[in-house]
């Protein structure tokens, strides 16, 4: 789907075709369920929603509209065009979890609606949206172990057959949290709670870049001005550390900094793990006093990690126009340790993009999408003021990968309309089918 399709069909609506005015936040499970974020106009208060389809089969359902009520509310969505996190799919159930954001009243001093924020799960059989945790303290909300109010939550949710994890924020500390089964557990939490593994003297006091496996979840933890990725084990409640800042970089350095942030206005990972254990990551390191990004695989073997390079910022590579890349946004990976990442390659904000398919050293970077690309479905426009259907892509954003024979790709780009207008550009959600290059005999 994309900005101008009108055929996308609305199975909760009578099934009606709606017209798409913006979407992003694709997702993909090796189980065959795939889907993104909508808008059908650009009136932030219009209809929209998430939207999942079976590739199994031929049913596709809508987790919830933006218009509908939240769970121990009265109101739904804040009005904005894409009011949601990076939304997640229970791998065999199909339930959607997410962050939302909303508003309740304005602020009478400031004259402005403060945001509210809550972690929700969508039940696919029954149809229904049960809220995990909420800032307005409803009565529908879990409070967090500590029994304080809650303040904010991380945009990105997590989900395995082990539940839905996410990073809360309450008065006075945070923490990482397990829910599953109607509980909800803290995993690792703060202040002068979670000890950094083999620091007795050291607390950790941020988490961030949450991700998980089947049985262990990955973050990374902050703690007297160093930083690291660790490990918690959901079976045996044990905290390993993974790497941290000082550790040595393959090829020459010093790691900084792990799971840098995508650039504001991008959604999706900056860490993301296997169920081998395998990890994908955006990381920060110095070569001497020169301060370098780039995308490392660390690979398991027993309780210990190594570290890979897959590319670092100053490479130039002629599948991206020949231009030197400058950082990275996103990464995925699937139960092969192939991986998809972006990659920025101008100076600029947004920053205009590629998006990489990487499976081994001997096959390199492959350019799934680049800026200058003719946009994968020639849609017609909503605006009358464009005079051509003729599309640029610009932007590949948030991406999925799964684990199928040939592996796919689901991604949105944005694009913009040739026509000499400097309008924002549109967006379209591609699903890229990675067909293997031929081996060499």
């Amino acid at each position: 789907m994309g900005t101008g399709d009108k055929t996308t069909i609305d199975p909760h609506d009578n099934n009606q075709c709606k017209q798409i005015f913006a979407c992003d936040c694709g997702v993909i499970t090796d189980s065959g369920f795939m889907g993104n974020v909508c808008s059908f106009t650009d009136d932030p208060y219009s209809d929209g929603g998430i939207y999942y389809y079976d590739t199994t089969g031929t049913a596709s359902y809508r987790s919830f509209r933006r218009e509908d009520p939240l769970p121990g509310q009265t109101v739904s969505f804040i009005n904005a065009v894409i009011p949601f996190g990076l939304p997640a799919i229970h791998p065999t159930s199909g339930d959607t979890c997410l962050t939302a954001y909303f508003s309740i009243q304005k602020d009478k001093q400031h004259d402005k609606q403060p945001h509210e924020k809550g972690v929700y799960v969508y039940d696919r059989k029954s149809a229904i949206m049960h809220c995990i945790s909420d800032t307005t303290a409803s009565s529908e909300s879990l409070p967090p172990p500590s029994g304080k109010k809650w303040t904010d939550f991380s945009n990105n949710v997590v989900v395995s057959e082990a539940g839905v994890f996410f990073k809360g924020v309450y008065e006075g500390g945070q923490g990482i949290y397990q829910y599953a089964n109607g509980q909800l557990v803290e995993v690792v939490g703060n202040p002068a709670s979670t000890t950094v593994p083999g620091r007795k003297d050291n607390f950790f006091t941020n988490y961030r870049a949450v991700t998980v496996n089947n049985d262990t979840v990955f973050f990374v933890g902050e703690w007297a001005e160093s930083r690291g990725v660790y490990a918690y084990d959901l079976r045996t409640r044990s905290l390993s550390t993974v790497i941290e800042s000082g550790d040595d970089v393959p090829r020459g350095g010093t790691f900084v900094d792990f799971a840098i942030e995508p650039k504001v206005g991008i959604f999706g990972n900056s860490m993301a793990a296997n169920e081998a254990g395998n990890i994908v990551l955006i990381a920060e390191y110095l070569v001497g006093k020169e301060q370098v990004q780039g995308v490392f695989l660390l690979r398991r073997l027993g309780a210990d990690y190594t570290p890979q390079l897959i590319v670092c910022s100053g490479t130039k590579n002629s599948s991206l126009l020949g231009r030197v890349i400058t950082d990275f946004n996103t990464v995925a990976i699937n139960q092969r340790s192939e991986i998809a990442f972006t990659v920025a390659n101008v100076p600029s904000v947004p920053p205009y993009q590629g998006l990489v398919f990487y499976r081994d050293a001997v096959e390199g970077m492959r350019s799934v999408f680049k800026p200058g690309d003719t946009c994968i479905s020639e849609l017609t426009h909503p605006s009358p003021r464009y005079k051509t259907t003729k599309h640029s892509g610009m932007i590949a954003g948030s991406q999925a990968l799964d684990s199928a024979p040939i592996p796919r790709i689901f991604f949105r780009s944005a694009y913009s309309v040739v026509n000499g207008s400097d309008q924002t550009p549109y967006s379209v959600m591609a699903l890229a089918t990675l067909n293997p290059y031929p081996q060499p005999k």
